[in-house]
């Protein structure tokens, strides 16, 4: 079982919520049991989550990847602020293209850890 949360590192795991995952057909390749510590928190729930097989590919070029993420119902409930747009002109000035235009919900529906 993997411990995540509670002093060890999260982010180093990638996670999907479960309805993309359905709506996009990613395959199943494993399970795993995890014992998950949500932020402040002194208990864990322990779930055993689907691997998913995600292949993105880079809009701009021909680079492709494939990794696999954790299939959960939800990655984050806090919704996430779309950056000013002032930050938008200042990183599009240094070349960086945003990967999301923030006019959605704000849910995270993917999380790439390291």
């Amino acid at each position: 079982m993997v411990q995540v949360g509670k002093d060890k590192n999260s982010s180093e795991r990638s996670y999907i919520c479960e309805s993309i995952a359905e709506r996009a057909g990613l395959k199943t390749v494993g399970k795993e049991k995890l014992k998950i510590f949500t932020f402040a928190s002194n208990e864990a729930s322990v779930s055993e989550l689907k691997r998913k097989r995600i292949t993105l590919k880079n809009c701009n070029s021909d680079l492709v990847i494939t990794l696999e993420a954790l299939a959960t119902k939800t990655i984050c409930v806090s919704k996430i602020s779309s950056p000013s747009s002032r930050m938008v002109e200042l990183l599009q000035n240094e070349g960086f293209e945003l990967s999301d235009s923030g006019a959605s919900s704000g849910r995270v529906d993917i999380l790439i850890g390291e």
